[in-house]
């Protein structure tokens, strides 16, 4: 059985059902553990079981008190906006999951399977916490300066994360968890979740190709010629091969006027879940440019960061 574990709120449950879907079509005998606040919707859950109930895989509903994240960074100017506090959840997997899943997948939301997630459930941990997939900043950002420790360590995404769940326990890290996100400056914490585990793991972490979370950064045209830490080969896994996409910038493709290259497999999965017939939003503006872009979105006259590659 493959475990794989999400965190998600009614916000996100439209998402959560897309990323499910495309799991289950691709991979099988597969759990889900789905850490949910304690208001998420019954409605909610029904349709996500209706999705896992299609492909016969489990999925197990497990709240977290709003109490055991009560004071966490969260909506600070310096922070991405549309991160909540249940980006913090996966934090606590060693707790929330039974001790007897000593092992699992942990996926965001935001991303879409498009092959067995068999290869990844396969890979040695060694001793390694977790694995998981270089975050590759941009040159005007060091994440590693601000948390403190040498530019040359990489920095990993936390999207997708294989997690040794016995390594967690067995050295309470929790406790680590815990002890930085206390201590730490409101300038430190910028990327909620992600921040800390790379602050805790930052020496012990095993890093994997990126095929197993192919982020936006490796679609964009301005980045073709970029000389990433991957081989040629893994590069073009990762653009066109890959088995984990990630929408990870604001360009998220459940909001019209979208452009990623993978945008309209996010869509074709979402037609076959109880969300189907859910409308794409309209992003907010904020000034009078974003009032303009909207309407000509709303017409087909524009779209969204549009320097996408094309497969």
């Amino acid at each position: 059985m493959i475990e794989i574990a999400l965190c998600t709120d009614n916000n996100y449950a439209m998402p959560a059902g897309v990323m499910i879907y495309s799991v289950c079509r691709h991979t099988e005998n597969v759990s889900f553990n789905v850490i949910v606040p304690n208001d998420f919707s019954a409605e909610n859950k029904m349709r996500l079981k209706e999705i896992t109930d299609a492909f016969s895989a489990e999925i197990k509903f497990m709240s977290i008190s709003q109490k055991v994240v009560d004071g966490f960074p969260v909506g600070l100017d310096n922070q991405p906006a549309h991160v909540s506090i249940a980006a913090y959840y996966r934090l606590f997997l060693g707790h929330i999951l039974p001790e007897t899943v000593s092992k699992v997948i942990y996926l965001d939301c935001d991303l879409i399977c498009l092959s067995s997630l068999e290869e990844l459930w396969n890979i040695e941990l060694d001793g390694a916490p977790l694995a998981c997939v270089n975050d590759i900043p941009r040159p005007w950002q060091n994440p590693q300066e601000r948390l403190g420790y040498d530019k040359s360590i990489p920095y990993f995404n936390s999207g997708v994360l294989l997690v040794d769940l016995d390594y967690w326990r067995r050295n309470n890290v929790t406790r680590a968890f815990y002890d930085f996100i206390t201590s730490a400056t409101k300038e430190q914490i910028e990327f909620h979740d992600q921040d800390t585990l790379n602050y805790v793991f930052h020496e012990t972490a095993l890093f994997l190709p990126p095929k197993f979370n192919a982020t936006d950064v490796f679609f964009h045209k301005e980045f073709l010629d970029e000389k990433f830490p991957y081989s040629d080969a893994e590069v073009y896994d990762a653009r066109y091969k890959p088995v984990i996409v990630h929408f990870t910038y604001k360009n998220k493709p459940w909001f019209l006027g979208g452009s990623h290259t993978y945008r309209d497999a996010f869509l074709t999965f979402k037609k076959a879940t109880p969300w189907k017939n859910q409308r794409l939003k309209v992003k907010k503006a904020t000034n009078l440019k974003g009032m303009v872009a909207n309407i000509l979105v709303l017409v087909g006259l524009y779209r969204y960061h549009d320097d996408y590659i094309t497969r």
